[in-house]
């Protein structure tokens, strides 16, 4: 393997929506962390993503909707 590619998603519990954006973005953060650490491997991020449609309060709780698109905006700052 010359290298591997990982998919980080934020995975919110429904306790954790009040502050959804900070707990995502470390949480992604601290799984890039781990595999830059432990990998003697190069890596690439092939995807992520934060789920944000724009009736986010009328839609199912996390797996399906991370947060509103304001929530997303600041995972995606973040993790940059």
């Amino acid at each position: 393997v010359d290298f591997i590619a990982m998919h980080p998603y934020p995975f919110l519990l429904p306790s954790e929506i009040s502050d959804r954006a900070r707990i995502g973005s470390d949480r992604v953060i601290d799984q890039i962390a781990f595999i830059a650490n432990n990998l003697n491997k190069p890596f690439i991020i092939g995807e992520t993503g934060f789920s944000a449609p724009p009736l986010v309060d009328q839609c199912l709780v996390p797996p399906y909707v991370d947060g509103t698109e304001d929530d997303e905006k600041l995972y995606v700052e973040k993790i940059l």
